[in-house]
């Protein structure tokens, strides 16, 4: 096969692999080009898919939005497993138990509480997810764990948190 004009190596190639009855020699040898060619590859299929964003917004915007549609079940039990995960970081940061009561439980029992209000940038359930994971534990040092119940009392004045 030693062909130096790059037309016959290139015909001889196709010929090969179009009669080529072992299919796997020819996936392992394309996984190789691929492992061996990865980041090029990835570089090129990135381009392509900025330049066609690029050209054509409304047909994508119009893509995802169907897409969302027909997935939309999907869509949401994604999203409730992320807040999920992103609520049990915010409980492992804090100590995983209620500071007034001692509670220990299950994720949705736990809210964080501001100790003082005047300091408060933005609200942790709102900023899940939004916001960068520093960001968020910057303002979580600003607020203690409390279970549901305490976090209640807390509001209503029955019981007092000491500001430490």
């Amino acid at each position: 096969m030693p062909y130096k004009d790059p037309e016959k190596r290139r015909e001889y190639m196709r010929n090969y692999i179009r009669t080529s009855e072992d299919k796997d020699v020819v996936k392992e040898r394309n996984a190789k080009y691929y492992q061996k060619n990865k980041s090029e590859l990835q570089a090129v299929a990135i381009v392509k898919a900025c330049k066609r964003r690029s050209e054509y917004p409304e047909q994508i915007a119009a893509e995802k939005k169907k897409w969302a549609s027909q997935n939309h079940e999907k869509l949401r039990r994604y999203g409730q497993k992320h807040r999920q995960k992103l609520k049990e970081k915010v409980i492992a940061y804090l100590g995983g138990c209620c500071v007034a009561c001692g509670l220990e439980d299950d994720w949705p029992v736990f809210d964080a509480h501001h100790l003082d209000p005047s300091q408060k940038k933005f609200g942790i359930g709102a900023a899940l997810g939004r916001r960068i994971w520093k960001e968020v534990t910057v303002e979580l040092d600003k607020c203690v764990l409390l279970c549901a119940n305490c976090h209640r009392k807390q509001r209503t004045g029955l019981i007092q948190l000491k500001s430490s």
